[in-house]
């Protein structure tokens, strides 16, 4: 809570009239004792309230009384007690009825925007959910279609000695130079290195693309003639020349 809208939202006229809880009306006081803005509208309320109050030679209810009295000087109390009526509470209220009901709106109209914003935030995380599960939907279908379909060379790369337990799959269609590659049993690598992959062209080999494992089809870059492919553990966003030291897994397209 800000000082304007102690000010601007009715809060000061609530605490007048002894319609806040505990926690509020600690709120107000501390920000009457700390903001010297907040102190002088405060004193100037009722100031206002009081010579209301003396016009109407009406009597405020003892809450309201009470805390007009506070800032009164002796002889302003004394003319007072003389001159007020019980008739000062419908007066004072109805001087304040504004400020009460722009603070009573205020909280309502709170309550439905933080309601508004719940529901909002509720909609846009299904509608990412959404989206993602359709994505994940049509990246699965195309994974099933190159998995199944007749123009796509399935071509078996299996471990080496640096990881005889390793295999992955290429899934080639040169025509359109077109590469899949399942690598879905290759464990995590740490920051500074990744995965590449290899087209053995006549024995010199053509890089094929980087990658992290994935239990999905990862495609790679476009490779229209190869005799073979391999996989080395190269330096992070890949290398030049392959280091057969870290060859991981290889396997002939014929």
């Amino acid at each position: 809570m800000t000082k304007e809208e102690i000010i601007s939202q009715g809060w000061l006229e609530a605490y007048i009239t002894g319609d806040l809880s505990g926690d509020e009306i600690k709120i107000v006081e501390d920000f009457i004792k700390e903001s010297k803005e907040v102190r002088d509208e405060y004193k100037a309320l009722q100031k206002t309230l009081a010579e209301l109050a003396f016009a109407q030679a009406i009597k405020p209810s003892a809450k309201v009384k009470k805390s007009l009295m506070g800032e009164l000087s002796p002889d302003v109390k004394n003319k007072q007690n003389s001159i007020l009526s019980y008739a000062a509470v419908a007066s004072i209220i109805f001087a304040i009825s504004m400020g009460l009901t722009a603070y009573s709106f205020w909280t309502r109209w709170q309550d439905i925007e933080n309601k508004y914003k719940t529901l909002l935030s509720e909609n846009q995380t299904m509608a990412a959910t959404l989206k993602k599960a359709s994505e994940d939907y049509e990246l699965l279908a195309e994974n099933n279609e190159v998995a199944i379909s007749a123009n796509y060379k399935r071509i078996i790369l299996n471990g080496t000695d640096n990881a005889p337990e390793l295999q992955a799959v290429v899934f080639w269609n040169a025509e359109e130079e077109a590469v899949y590659l399942n690598a879905s049993t290759f464990e995590t690598l740490n920051e500074a290195q990744q995965y590449q992959l290899w087209a053995l062209i006549d024995g010199k080999p053509v890089d094929a693309g980087v990658f992290n494992p994935d239990s999905k089809l990862i495609a790679m870059k476009s490779i229209g003639q190869a005799d073979a492919f391999a996989v080395t553990i190269e330096k992070k966003g890949g290398s030049e020349q392959p280091d057969l030291s870290t060859l991981q897994v290889i396997g002939e397209t014929s």
